[in-house]
């Protein structure tokens, strides 16, 4: 109803807006009839004392001032008192939390934006520990969404990160790999809490390396290799290929060499041993199988047979080649690989494997 207006059939109706006086540098309250409303008229200004509920946008040209030096929302911005929960804006970060004093080690709080210290390059979001604010956990986004997650301990190195799930936990890298990373080189499979690997040996068994050799000539002979019978020598094949095998050691440094293939003689055997060279140097004395026989062969009888050599003391992370060599015990033993001439028939492939072995083994002599 427009003002100066009257209804003597509605009593509500007949309270008009108006003000206490007329307009001036002051402010004015503005009325319902004669009830005082919270919002407030001068020249300039407007003054609202209560709730101010908008539905749509808001848009500021000016500054926004909270009132006090702890609200100010100018530069560095504080929403809350300084006793309870705060939003704090600074630059491009906020924080939210409970300190006495912003960046001080008293109370818990949540950094979001830049944080000091991490580049420029860097958008995160930090928690910090209620008991000491410089602890913390960080999540980092920076160029291309790669992301990363930190925890800091401030004084020691104790800073763990456990997920739990009462469902599955899943790592899928979709176009890319999964990079599992121990500086201590300690890695353990549990279930219940409870480690069932070998203390700190998860990684035992795994295979560091393997090599397969298969003869694919058709010419009589070329699938064989003579064991040497006059010394020990790094065994070859006719195509000039090393009975090697090339790994890095794991985190126990310790490992065993296997060497699989078929072999055949008349009445005679072979001796085995590692080398550390394409020109056999001994890798040590108890890694040369040389006090008897490893393979013996029965008049002409032919197996398929496995050597096998426990290596320890090296350092993890190290890469390294052995090669195997092999001293007869007299002529015509031989080890036969792959394509036996041109018939499309197969000997097993010689195979040598370098796997994983756990820090600790049990030994005895």
């Amino acid at each position: 109803m427009a003002y100066g207006t009257t209804n003597n059939n509605s009593e509500d109706l007949d309270k008009h807006l108006k003000l206490e006086n007329r307009l001036s540098k002051d402010s004015k309250p503005v009325k319902i009839g004669e009830d005082v409303t919270g919002l407030q008229l001068s020249d300039k200004n407007v003054k609202i004392e209560g709730n101010l509920e908008i539905g749509g946008d808001i848009q500021v040209n000016g500054e926004i001032d909270g009132g006090s030096s702890i609200n100010t929302l100018i530069g560095t911005t504080t929403i809350g008192s300084a006793s309870e929960t705060n939003f704090y804006f600074a630059g491009n970060t906020m924080y939210i939390g409970e300190p006495t004093s912003f960046g001080l080690s008293d109370g818990s709080m949540v950094t979001m934006g830049a944080v000091a210290g991490l580049g420029s390059t860097f958008t995160a979001l930090r928690l910090h520990s209620r008991e000491d604010y410089a602890d913390n956990f960080t999540i980092l986004v920076s160029t291309s969404g790669n992301t990363k997650l930190m925890t800091t301990d401030s004084d020691a190195l104790a800073a763990d990160i456990t997920i739990e799930a009462d469902g599955n936990v899943i790592l899928n890298a979709d176009n890319g790999y999964i990079t599992l990373d121990s500086a201590s080189g300690q890695w353990k499979a549990m279930i219940g809490s409870v480690e069932y690997s070998v203390t700190d040996s998860a990684y035992a068994g795994m295979i560091l390396g393997y090599t397969r050799i298969q003869n694919d000539d058709t010419d009589s002979g070329d699938a064989n290799i003579t064991v040497n019978s006059s010394s020990m020598t790094v065994l070859q094949t006719v195509a000039g290929t090393n009975l090697s095998i090339n790994f890095k050691a794991p985190p126990s440094g310790n490992v065993e060499i296997q060497c699989s293939f078929w072999m055949a003689g008349i009445s005679d055997g072979a001796k085995f041993s590692l080398s550390t060279g394409t020109s056999y140097a001994e890798l040590d004395e108890t890694h040369t199988y040389d006090a008897d026989q490893n393979i013996y062969i029965d008049e002409t009888d032919h197996n398929y047979n496995t050597i096998c050599f426990s290596v320890t003391g090296l350092t993890a992370g190290t890469a390294t080649t052995y090669y195997l060599a092999g001293l007869a015990s007299g002529a015509g033993v031989f080890i036969a690989h792959g394509r036996n001439r041109t018939g499309g028939t197969h000997y097993p492939p010689i195979i040598l494997k370098a796997i994983a072995l756990p820090a600790t083994i049990t030994t005895g002599e």
